[in-house]
């Protein structure tokens, strides 16, 4: 399932979108940079639902050094993606992280 949760600053919606009822999305892209609430914030008030403990969330973001992707570790993120995003490696992670993944690992995160 497709659904574009985050960017151009509706981070508080896209919190929504995944927390309130409905279907969860398979994978989420979470722009980290966004204004008022940071894709860091959003990911930390998604994981403290425990129905998303193992919902995979990616890190969207223009720079990774080290640091920025411990802190996208620290915050509940399971990967990341550069932009400007490179298809195949967009392809890669949504293969890694996708629903069939999910489900080889039992419901457990991948580290």
């Amino acid at each position: 399932q497709m659904r574009f949760l985050a960017g151009r600053g509706f981070s508080a919606e896209a919190v929504r979108r995944v927390t309130d009822g409905g279907a969860a999305p398979d994978v989420v892209l979470m722009d980290v940079h966004m204004p008022v609430m940071d894709g860091f914030e959003a990911t930390r008030i998604i994981r403290r639902d425990g129905r998303f403990s193992v919902l995979p969330i990616i890190a969207m973001t223009a720079d990774i050094t080290a640091e920025d992707r411990a802190h996208c570790l620290e915050a509940g993120m399971d990967d990341h993606l550069t932009k400007p995003v490179d298809t195949d490696e967009l392809f890669r992670i949504l293969v890694k992280w996708g629903r069939k993944a999910q489900g080889e690992q039992n419901g457990q995160r991948h580290e």
